[in-house]
């Protein structure tokens, strides 16, 4: 997806400090461009002297043609055609290597970014509010959106996760009923506005994907597919392709390679699909519910328009004014804000995103990207427009701009949080009529005391920062207090750390909430007996215990049980059975220290840590003894053990 390489000449009337000052607000270094002039430089000077020697070479030729027909030989003319023969396939050589450097250099270099666009590397404080709709309303009586989701029966995360592993759920009833009326009133939306509805591909061939998606997307975003061999010889490629992570990729290769009357532009598609998303990048956020999620269905909103800027900035507004519409007409409250240079992608050069208001969390949260990528996905996939006139030279490329309009999970998350009462869910009006008739989703079961969340949770799923968090725990518990509520108290303090961490908070503000960790674990070992971790006396097995002494098995093994509170809740999961949740299973490893890799990454894939939800010794001795090598074959023990690592050794041996 590069920019026009005459920019990078200045000669042609590229703006050379231009592509640098964008550069430099994105917040990305200068001298790949240097790179990029230099070896397209050596291109178009090996480029001329290629012409010169070709006609070189030409005009010795039509000498040696004379000269045989007057039945002469030229021998001197002949080896000077043999000569300039090599140096010609010589210079080729050389300028294809240049080539190739410029075309790997180019794809890293952005669009260039628009003068409206706020110069800044940090969207949390400097994204430029542009417009707010609606109220904001907190209170103790608000449920954050996954407690809401379970209490209507609408979602089982946990089936979801021994299925499918971290991030996975099932949708279900009232969950999925409202998932697919935002889908249905969503294509009905821009159906009335003129679009053109598809359901594209879920999966792309890997150099058109590569046309269209940033090189580190393939590795945080992107699935890959393993396809048929190509061909029958052994070793020969795979056809590899790339699930979607959003339908404006295949909508970008709708027209490729094709040339468009501009009489018939603006062209405005809806892409309904389901897209794919690694989020190998936002490890430790958002892990609660479905907000951010691996697989998830979005309605997009996909134009391509003339190739002039001022037409596309206008189509940007208007895309952005239809999905202000649609979330006025689901009566949520919302912000716009025009994101910072330093947070734009590649391809961008101006991006709006509509920020919705979740009660419970108490903050904005993304729900809508609206982004102008002018001509740079077009020029990949050479999808032009006009009428090619007689000597033209240059090619005009059009623009393309994309908007999601509803990503139905974080959509689904919103209603939940604003239309809750104490009893259930009212529906928005306007998706009754896709949800059969109905306005109302009661409560049907009770949450587990292991999904509840604090109040004011933020992007992390944990409790906002406040230096006197960490005291106010320290003084509402006591060292003769009941085990649960010490084991909770510690949950709640880990979690807290491991936000703090994540946010590369710095030391001075992560040590209060750590010396009320180490705290809260002599608390519970003088009021158990038993260090934060062990099993408790009350839960041992005194019989099965004397019984594996008496046998002494061959091959010593030891024991990592998951921990559960003291007190276990039976928790219905609305089948009438007892969740699985919360049903302790053992890890073991074996003491000479050989570990099963398989089995941990089973054990992780419903665990956070090798003893339950809260970290302990047992983490810190396994972690000692993997073999780095083989982390990353396990998905769930590859998310372990980088979280461990983003613990210092002290806190490790805590």
């Amino acid at each position: 997806m590069p920019i026009d390489i005459k920019n990078f000449r200045a000669d042609q009337g590229g703006d050379v400090e231009g592509v640098r000052e964008s550069q430099r607000r994105r917040f990305v270094g200068t001298e790949i461009v240097d790179e990029i002039i230099k070896y397209d430089s050596a291109w178009r000077a090996g480029r001329g002297n290629l012409d010169q020697l070709s006609k070189e070479r030409n005009i010795v030729q039509k000498s040696v043609a004379v000269a045989r027909k007057a039945g002469e030989k030229d021998e001197v003319a002949e080896a000077k055609i043999k000569q300039l023969g090599e140096e010609i396939k010589s210079k080729q050589e050389e300028i294809k290597c240049f080539e190739a450097k410029v075309n790997q250099l180019l794809p890293k270099i952005g669009n260039i970014v628009a003068k409206d666009v706020p110069t800044s590397n940090n969207e949390e404080n400097d994204n430029e509010v542009m417009l707010t709709f609606g109220e904001c309303p907190t209170g103790e009586r608000y449920l954050h959106h996954h407690e809401i989701l379970y209490k209507i029966g609408g979602y089982e995360p946990e089936r979801g996760v021994q299925v499918a592993g971290h991030r996975a759920y099932f949708l279900r009833d009232a969950g999925l009923l409202l998932n697919q009326a935002l889908i249905q009133y969503g294509i009905a939306f821009l159906v009335k506005k003129e679009y053109s509805v598809l359901q594209p591909p879920y999966f792309m061939n890997k150099d058109v994907m590569a046309g269209v998606a940033q090189l580190e997307q393939f590795d945080e975003e992107l699935y890959k597919v393993g396809g048929a061999r190509i061909g029958d010889k052994e070793g020969e490629a795979m056809d590899e392709k790339y699930l979607i992570a959003t339908s404006e990729q295949p909508l970008c290769a709708f027209h490729k390679g094709e040339w468009l009357e501009e009489s018939a532009l603006p062209l405005r598609y809806g892409g309904i699909s389901t897209c794919f998303r690694k989020e190998a990048g936002s490890h430790g956020k958002d892990t609660w519910g479905i907000f951010r999620v691996h697989q998830f269905e979005k309605v997009e909103q996909f134009v391509i328009c003339e190739g002039d800027f001022e037409k596309s900035d206008a189509m940007q507004k208007e895309m952005l004014d239809i999905a202000k519409e649609f979330y006025e007409s689901l009566g949520l409250s919302f912000r716009v804000v025009n994101i910072v240079s330093g947070e734009l992608n590649n391809a961008a050069v101006k991006k709006y995103d509509l920020e919705a208001w979740f009660p419970a969390y108490e903050e904005y949260r993304e729900l809508v990207s609206c982004s102008n990528c002018t001509d740079y996905q077009s020029r990949a996939m050479e999808i032009r427009s006009g009428q090619k006139k007689t000597g033209q030279t240059e090619k005009k490329y059009v623009h393309m701009l994309n908007a999601t309009l509803c990503a139905t999970t974080r959509t689904l998350s919103c209603i939940l949080e604003n239309y809750q009462d104490g009893n259930g869910v009212r529906v928005p009006d306007v998706l009754v009529p896709y949800m059969g008739g109905v306005t109302f989703l009661p409560f049907k079961r009770e949450l587990p005391l292991q999904m509840k969340e604090k109040k004011g949770a933020t992007k992390g799923g944990y409790e906002k920062k406040n230096s006197n968090i960490a005291h106010a725990v320290k003084e509402t518990i006591t060292s003769t207090g009941p085990f649960d509520e010490i084991l909770a108290k510690i949950t709640e303090t880990g979690n807290k750390i491991r936000e703090l961490k994540a946010s590369k908070a710095g030391k001075e503000e992560i040590q209060p909430f750590v010396d009320t960790l180490l705290s809260l674990k002599a608390q519970y070992k003088e009021a158990s007996g038993k260090d934060h971790g062990a099993p408790l006396e009350k839960d041992k097995k005194p019989l099965k215990a004397e019984k594996a002494k008496k046998e002494k098995p061959a091959k010593k093994e030891m024991a990592f049980k998951k921990e559960m509170p003291a007190k276990k809740e039976n928790v219905a999961n609305g089948d009438g059975e007892i969740n699985s949740f919360f049903v302790a299973r053992e890890f073991r490893i074996p003491e000479e220290g050989k570990v099963d890799f398989k089995e941990l990454d089973q054990h992780l894939l419903m665990h956070s840590y090798v003893g339950g939800w809260s970290p302990s010794k047992k983490d810190s001795f396994l972690f000692g003894l993997v073999e780095i090598g083989r982390v990353g074959e396990f998905e769930n023990v590859k998310r372990w053990y980088e979280h461990l690592l983003s613990f210092s050794q002290t806190e490790r041996n805590s």
